[in-house]
């Protein structure tokens, strides 16, 4: 459904850095034909600008008129005044001292030849301490944009990793050619060459004598004979690594959008260098060479069926961000196991900044269950006791059939109030009581109710202002008292608001400072707690959990639930009233009442921050979400266990009786085409749901969405062992949030400038990548 402008507003970015005058010059390879210095502007502003996207910011430099200067026809369009990039750590950032003293900062020209740069020289003018504090803001972005974890609470200490790795790497000195002996080539070898293409995802061809002229040539597809070759040309330090932490042979497969190449007889390497970095490297004597960092971004997969481990690779190009799929395939079973027992070591390290700690088998075992195939007997009780219609629905839903995923329709437009000025939504909450659901847009809040096949608009409460006239942009809506009450938190203060949603204002304000300790999360204190009149609920801090009383003059009931060396982030509750707690390291601690001492249950760190959760009805399975996967533990302590039968919330596990996690992952190729279609650098999940109702009812289906993506797992077959269970509905835009409608698995999510409600037979599965490069060659 399209909002009018007057409610959507346009999307703004904000500027949080500048340099205020500099020239910008593109530097060139010395042996360019082209020249070696070439001034774009005599006269630039450069500055960081946020963008819509979490975690990512935009580098733009602007061309600055002089008074009086005539503008061409030309200068009109937008690319000839402004030049934009996004901030990355591939890009290379340097911040030089140049001879005659000046300051410049250079970066890789990702569009141009091999060697060519960008760089910006500081006017003598600028205060260096301007300088040093834009210095900074790029290394937070960077940092935010490798990591997927929020730059404020940082030590400047962790950003010397991008300052190191800056003034290491040059593109131009890490490019590897493989020529014959005979550097006499005739004419024949020179038709040779021309057969090399460069595709988003590397360069592709036959056979050459010289792979350094490949990125010159015009876009092929790739190639399915044995010849076929591949070769990355990836910045990587000149530092030497440290250890050698594993090397063998394997064979490569990498899977494209128009084909696939395989080369055996390549060398697999694992890196380490300072910093907790490690780097995944690929080579052979004459024709491949890629290397990439160790991270998240990976996606990274086992699959001891097919002995293979399988993985993404980002990359920036002229089109932006692209993402290809590669398959290391081992020559046996041990071999593989050797490799993940190594790589799930390096990547705890890279994650955790510490050492892996070998004595924790449990930590170790998590680990690796999170990252393997997870199966339940069909005589498990989630199987026997939860058969229902709507698994037998959800099996029509998911036949295998071939359908090309399409973009969702516009829906009928809504007529909104004039006088209301907003931006872009950015949060959505779903009522139980009164089948309604909330959306955020700038300060206003739009109201829809659920209608038989999609939403109807019901009015919007605009201009939310506290009481001194601030205005309020919501987070965080929590519903209450049978969905009449919405509380929030504001996202310019520590405020937090409870709005009467009959009357359509805010009735009550609070502040939720704690020990100058700001409010970092709060839910019910049960999972269907709106459905009831309570009023009280629980919160978090930094390192303790808390009730809630809007009835006290101090709304925090402190409690005895703390930990001085926490950094708590994200509360759920479950229908019983237990509750998991969310570090931002990743742990998660469980509990079955709020005011203990210690957790009943710790379930370790996988590396990656929890960003939310979601329970099911009968606290068995916790749902995590993370920024490029879901995380699914089964809190059941298993049979032949001492507390056997009881849940991690009320009786702790041991080591015989350790949770088996499950990440929830789209199939690599899968997230390169996502990747590939949204230049995204890695997907970036919005807080996944399970489908649920008050009554028994066995969840069938998760809801999350990425990019333009809104995604639905099938549970049970996901718990049968068929990751790939899953169908999905592409929008025109990016998707801020997704839910069920209460008691079904109907869909409501809302975009950037929309919201709507479809049923799961409207979501489609995403078209096998295979089929698909066979159909194209």
């Amino acid at each position: 459904m399209n909002f009018i402008r007057k409610f959507m507003g346009k999307s703004s970015t904000e500027e949080l850095s500048s340099v205020p005058k500099g020239k910008l010059y593109l530097t060139r390879a010395p042996n360019s034909p082209k020249g070696s210095l070439e001034c774009l502007y005599n006269d630039a502003f450069m500055c960081i600008r946020s963008t819509t996207r979490p975690f990512y910011y935009q580098l733009a430099v602007s061309k600055v008129y002089q008074e009086g200067e005539i503008l061409t026809p030309n200068d009109n369009e937008f690319d000839d005044n402004e030049w934009n990039f996004i901030i990355l750590q591939d890009l290379s950032f340097k911040f030089i001292e140049k001879k005659n003293g000046s300051m410049a900062i250079s970066w890789i020209d990702i569009n141009g030849d091999v060697g060519d740069s960008f760089e910006f020289v500081i006017d003598d003018d600028v205060n260096l301490n301007d300088v040093e504090s834009f210095k900074i803001s790029l290394y937070k972005c960077i940092y935010e944009s490798k990591y997927h974890k929020p730059s404020t609470e940082i030590d400047e200490t962790e950003l010397k990793e991008f300052e190191s790795f800056e003034e290491e790497l040059t593109l131009e000195d890490n490019v590897t050619t493989y020529d014959d002996e005979d550097d006499d080539d005739d004419d024949d070898d020179d038709d040779d060459d021309e057969e090399w293409a460069e595709t988003s995802q590397g360069i592709v061809g036959k056979k050459s004598k010289s792979l350094g002229a490949a990125s010159q040539q015009t876009e092929r597809p790739y190639g399915d004979d044995e010849e076929s070759t591949v070769v990355f040309i990836e910045p990587a330090t000149k530092e030497e690594p440290k250890e050698k932490v594993f090397s063998k042979k394997v064979d490569l497969y990498l899977y494209g959008e128009d084909g696939f190449g395989f080369t055996s007889e390549v060398t697999l390497e694992i890196l380490s260098y300072v910093a907790w970095n490690y780097t995944v490297k690929l080579y052979n004597g004459s024709n491949v060479r890629f290397e990439t960092f160790l991270s998240s971004a990976m996606s990274p997969i086992f699959e001891e069926s097919k002995n293979a481990f399988v993985f993404n690779y980002n990359r920036a190009s002229e089109s932006g961000l692209q993402s290809s799929t590669w398959l290391v395939g081992f020559d046996k079973l041990a071999t593989m196991k050797e490799f993940q027992n190594q790589f799930l070591k390096c990547y705890f390290e890279y994650t955790n900044k510490k050492k892996y700690p070998d004595t924790e088998e449990l930590d170790s075992s998590y680990l690796a269950d999170s990252l393997s195939g997870m199966t339940l007997d069909d005589d498990d009780e989630f199987f026997s006791t939860h058969s229902s219609s709507d698994d037998k629905e959800s099996d029509e839903d998911d036949e295998d059939e071939e359908v090309v995923v399409r973009p969702a329709r516009s829906a009928k437009k809504i007529t909104v109030p004039a006088n209301v000025e907003g931006g872009i939504n950015s949060d959505l909450t779903v009522g139980f009581a009164n089948d309604r659901s909330y959306v955020v847009n700038g300060n206003n809040l739009g109201v829809f109710k659920n209608g038989n096949d999609d939403l109807e608009f019901q009015s919007t409460i605009g201009g939310l202002k506290n009481r001194a006239g601030q205005q309020i942009l919501p987070e965080a809506l929590m519903l209450q008292r049978r969905d009449e009450s919405l509380v929030f938190k504001d996202k310019n203060s520590q405020g937090l608001y409870r709005m009467d949603l009959n009357r359509g204002q805010i009735v009550e304000e609070w502040d939720v400072s704690n020990n100058d300790q700001a409010l970092r999360h709060f839910t019910t204190n049960k999972k269907y707690d709106q459905l009831t009149n309570e009023q009280t609920f629980m919160g978090i801090s930094k390192n303790e959990v808390f009730q809630m009383d809007p009835r006290l003059a101090n709304i925090i009931v402190p409690t005895e639930t703390r930990l001085k060396q926490s950094n708590f982030n994200h509360i759920n509750t479950t229908k019983g009233g237990y509750f998991a707690v969310s570090d931002a390291d990743g742990k998660i601690r469980l509990y079955d009442r709020i005011g203990l001492k210690r957790a009943k249950s710790l379930l370790p760190s996988l590396g990656d921050t929890i960003v939310a959760m979601d329970t099911s009805n009968d606290g068995r399975w916790l749902l995590a979400t993370c920024s490029d996967y879901l995380l699914l533990v089964d809190l059941k302590v298993q049979a032949g266990s001492k507390n056997a039968g009881a849940l991690g919330f009320e009786k702790p596990f041991s080591a015989a009786s350790k949770p088996i996690p499950r990440r929830i992952m789209l199939k690599p190729e899968h997230s390169m085409a996502i990747l590939n279609s949204g230049g995204q650098k890695s997907l970036n999940f919005t807080r996944a749901y399970f489908n649920t109702k008050v009554t028994d009812h066995a969840e069938t289906d998760i809801i999350t969405s990425t990019g333009n993506y809104v995604v639905q797992f099938n549970l049970k077959k996901i718990l049968q062992g068929k990751v790939d269970s899953y169908v999905v509905k592409k929008l025109d835009e990016a998707v801020v949030s997704s839910n069920f409608q209460f008691g079904s698995n109907n869909a409501i999510f809302a975009s950037e400038h929309n919201v709507a409600k479809m049923g799961k037979r409207k979501f489609e599965r995403f078209e096998r990548f295979e089929k698909a490069s066979e159909r194209k060659r």
